[in-house]
């Protein structure tokens, strides 16, 4: 979880930093929705007005109202509530919909509540599934029962748009009040306004006011009396060695009706014996808690990979027929080799200017890190830079965009492997600088298991680009990690494309059709996910070979290899286990020994050839290392 602490910095300073440019982000499209940074499931709220069956579910807690006179900035009647995805609401399936329980620091006239089904595609549907006026709803909190048969019953693998309608004036839009209150820190999908706000008629996410005071009120009478659900597990960093401390953090929610006062919790590996621990943690119904638990591991633990389950055998002294639980993997080692490179990996895209903000940051964050990183921007499809084969990539892990992954490690606890840094990168460039840094250097201190080296040869007649990527692994890597997979990537620095960028001083965003791109993913030489490697003993070789277009220009581009998990093995591979074992760059106009100048000018005229083996004038050469042909001999020349 080191990677979630680094990050909890940033979470504060967005509340303490003036809020980005505009504070609605659009949302669409609304796959995955599930909030990040956070594995918590629908909390309970306690309130007088309910009966012993009904159970308030959302974002917020109890009846607190932390901020009033919130508004969204847009003049006009808006909807606005939350969105809650379907894991969030699992607990709850089957159960009916009877009401929304929302918050207002003023009275209104008028209002509406509704309920809005989210398919498990990730598309909101068009229509309200139920709605209702409200009269006069008042200031503090409001509590509307549906009438009747208009009650909305949660299916499997739904989730709800839910709120209610709120009116702004010009005034209030341009003083930045309203009559909406909110509760906490922001959440995504905690606070959600639908409209048109500048991207396209859809779902905006208010990422600066904290937590919108809505919530669901649930009939829950249709629930089991003892139940748990649990919400989420991690152990920390997914490779250990034997001896080394797990740190088990487990989290889970009481999903029955009846006030759990007594617990037993259970720990095993791989089906061993488990160790049960009785706890007096008093849990009422829909309450969320967890459990922490530190176990050594035992000196003589194979090699290999290893399944932790983690359950709980019963409730209030009953125990459970079907036993609830979650498991998680995680690998043993022996052996390591040292980290060549950390693989920085980043979904950019040109009409974002976030995207501007994430290049000036990484490579700020990299000044200090020469040589330890290699770095590739993948550009989402339809941009002017898009590669082709970047797009399943795009799919896999870009969330949002701009957004970026280091070894494309996932990092038990977050929502995704990806991450980005959108809310901060315009207010705090210096701030976000810095914890880059931290990150990339933390990730540079993990085990590697694998080498990968690049030898590049290039023709300049033909443009023929060959490189012999080679390595080795560890004796017992097959056995940690299964069959692994070599991925080979040319990119392209200083290639000029439009990007729209955002003036600080201004305010104001533009398109800067000459804006100079840096590590442009050009080409996959290998498929996507990597080719397969074929080991002799613990090493391996293969060779590639690519034909530079003309729109291309050698000097400027870089190999990137990658050793991974191959994800064609038995089973698959979900894109949470696609870590880089290994990662290593090797720049074209550094490698000498990649440029071929036949020594058949036998005169003596001294010609001098750029690294990648074009010929240029004696006169006026700029800095940078030069290849010199006298006729007699071959040698490298720096011009400083």
């Amino acid at each position: 979880m080191k990677r979630l602490n680094i990050f909890l910095p940033l979470l504060a300073l967005a509340m303490t930093v003036m809020a980005q440019p505009s504070s609605l982000t659009a949302v669409q499209p609304l796959s995955p929705v599930q909030p990040r940074m956070v594995f918590r499931a629908p909390l309970p709220v306690v309130s007088h007005a309910l009966s012993s069956t009904q159970r308030a579910v959302g974002y917020t807690t109890g009846n607190d109202i932390t901020t009033q006179n919130v508004g969204t900035g847009y003049a006009g009647t808006h909807a606005v509530g939350a969105l809650m995805t379907a894991d969030m609401l699992q607990p709850y399936v089957g159960c009916k919909v009877v009401g929304i329980r929302f918050a207002l620091s003023a009275s209104a006239q008028t209002s509406r509540i509704f309920v809005r089904k989210l398919g498990s595609d990730g598309v909101l549907a068009g229509a309200d599934s139920v709605s209702q006026n409200v009269w006069h709803p008042h200031s503090g909190w409001n509590e509307v029962m549906l009438n009747g048969v208009k009650g909305y019953t949660i299916g499997s693998g739904e989730g709800l748009f839910f709120g209610f309608d709120v009116t702004e004036s010009a005034e209030q839009a341009q003083a930045g009040t309203g009559i909406l209150a909110t509760t906490g820190q922001s959440q995504t999908y905690g606070f959600v306004v639908e409209g048109n706000f500048g991207s396209g008629e859809g779902l905006y996410a208010v990422s600066d006011k904290g937590l919108l005071c809505v919530q669901l009120i649930v009939d829950v009478s249709s629930l089991p009396a003892r139940a748990f659900t649990f919400t989420g597990m991690t152990n920390g960093y997914q490779y250990k060695q034997p001896g080394e401390w797990l740190d088990v953090f487990a989290q889970y929610q009481n999903s029955g009706r009846d006030t759990i006062k007594a617990y037993t919790v259970g720990y095993a590996i791989d089906g061993n014996q488990p160790v049960c621990t009785d706890t007096a943690d008093v849990i009422p119904g829909g309450a969320s808690s967890s459990v922490e638990r530190v176990m050594q591991l035992p000196a003589d633990i194979a090699s290999g990979e290893h399944v932790l389950r983690v359950f709980i055998s019963k409730a209030n002294g009953v125990a459970f027929d079907s036993v609830p639980c979650i498991t998680d993997t995680f690998c043993v080692y022996r052996e390591k080799v040292n980290r060549q490179q950390t693989y920085l990996e980043q979904y950019a895209d040109e009409g974002s200017p976030y995207t501007a903000g994430c290049f000036q940051t990484m490579e700020s964050a990299q000044k200090d890190l020469r040589g330890q990183v290699a770095y590739v921007n993948i550009y989402r499809d339809n941009n002017v830079l898009a590669c082709p084969e970047g797009s399943s990539l795009c799919s896999d892990y870009a969330y949002t965009y701009p957004s970026f992954t280091m070894d494309r490690s996932y990092y038990p606890g977050e929502a995704h492997v990806a991450y980005d840094l959108n809310n901060y990168v315009l207010v705090a460039p210096e701030i976000v600088t810095g914890m880059m840094k931290e990150l990339l250097t933390d990730e540079h201190s993990h085990p590697a298991f694998a080498t990968v080296d690049i030898v590049p040869h290039y023709d300049n007649a033909s443009r023929l680009l060959t490189l012999c990527v080679s390595g080795t692994t560890t004796t017992e890597a097959p056995t940690v990690f299964g069959d692994m997979a070599l991925t080979l990537m040319l990119t392209e620095d200083s290639v000029t494309a439009p990007q729209s960028v955002y003036n600080a001083i201004t305010g104001s965003y533009s398109t800067d059709n000459h804006y100079v791109h840096n590590h442009v993913l050009r080409a996959m030489l290998t498929a996507v996910r990597g080719d397969r490697l074929t080991m002799s003993g613990n090493t391996f070789t293969a060779d590639y070979s690519f034909t530079v277009p003309q729109d291309m220009n050698p000097e400027n581009m870089t190999a990137v290899a990658l050793v991974s998990r191959y994800a064609g093995r038995q089973g698959g591979l979900g894109i949470k286990r696609m870590d880089i074992l290994n990662a290593n760059s090797m720049p074209m106009r550094s490698v000498a020994d990649a440029i071929t100048v036949p020594l058949t000018d036998k005169s003596s005229v001294v010609r001098y050839y750029t690294i990648d083996g074009v010929e240029v004038s004696a006169q006026g050469l700029r800095r940078g290392v030069y290849i010199v042909n006298d006729g007699t001999k071959q040698y490298k020349k720096v011009i400083r």
